[in-house]
């Protein structure tokens, strides 16, 4: 489970197509999987596609509804998850990288990382 800090959007921007064009191309982070035999597998994290900010109301078209709803009737929680399917299934994976984004504009919020 990860997100970004929230992302303001200029209240004189044209919606959703400024937003795609701001943020086209932003890598807020990535996972690099290192496998006991050496061998590494990359996982960048896009920006609404499988990574969003903490408490967006969309899900990028990779994601899945994580913790949503409201605590005590009042306060929105949205944190989506995202599940990476491991292309290396036979490989046992010794340890998870988290590694820097390509913009300092976004924190990236690492909550917890579990394997199947």
């Amino acid at each position: 489970m990860h997100a970004v800090n929230r992302q303001l959007i200029l209240e004189n921007l044209d919606g959703e197509n400024t937003m795609r064009k701001k943020f086209n191309g932003v890598i807020p982070g990535s996972y690099t999987v290192i496998y006991a035999d050496g061998s590494k597998a990359l996982i960048p994290l896009t920006y609404r596609v499988n990574i969003a900010a903490v408490n967006d109301p969309a899900l990028g078209r990779e994601m899945d509804a994580g913790l949503f709803g409201t605590l005590g009737g009042t306060v929105f929680v949205n944190l989506p998850t995202y599940t990476w399917t491991n292309p290396y299934p036979d490989k046992n994976i010794k340890s998870i990288e988290i590694m820097p984004g390509n913009t300092k504009d976004i924190s990236l919020l690492v909550f917890g990382i579990a394997m199947d």
